[in-house]
């Protein structure tokens, strides 16, 4: 049995960037509308190693409070910004965290046992 609380999690994550002006007049420089992430899962025991990787995009702000400063994000720690940009992705797409882990996971799972994933067959609504 493979012990899975072992396994190290690190996220890396970038944001996509657009200057934006609202319907209003508003000015949002560098309004953060995707964020890019990659989950890589590290068995530290055998050093192999699992990653996911896609986007969440955010949308643009419709209003000053939902504007996320660019400039203060990146004005915090590394682990701060991680934290904060995979909240945003969380809060888009509620159980995120949890899927994304629970699939890195048990494929780093399968690379270590030698076994392949089953795979999901697809469907077709006729």
């Amino acid at each position: 049995m493979i012990d899975t609380d072992a396994f190290e999690y690190a996220w890396d994550v970038k944001a996509e960037t657009e200057d934006y002006t609202a319907d209003d007049g508003t000015v949002f420089p560098g309004a953060i509308r995707v964020v890019h992430w990659r989950l890589t899962v590290t068995d530290p025991e055998t050093g192999k190693t699992s990653r996911r990787s896609g986007s969440e995009p955010l949308g643009l702000p419709s209003d000053e409070s939902e504007f996320i400063d660019l400039d203060d994000l990146q004005g915090r720690t590394a682990a701060s910004r991680r934290e904060i940009v995979i909240g945003w992705a969380e809060a888009k797409a509620p159980g995120f965290i949890e899927r994304e882990v629970a699939a890195a996971t048990a494929r780093l799972v399968h690379k270590i046992e030698g076994t392949r994933p089953q795979a999901r067959r697809p469907v077709v609504v006729l």
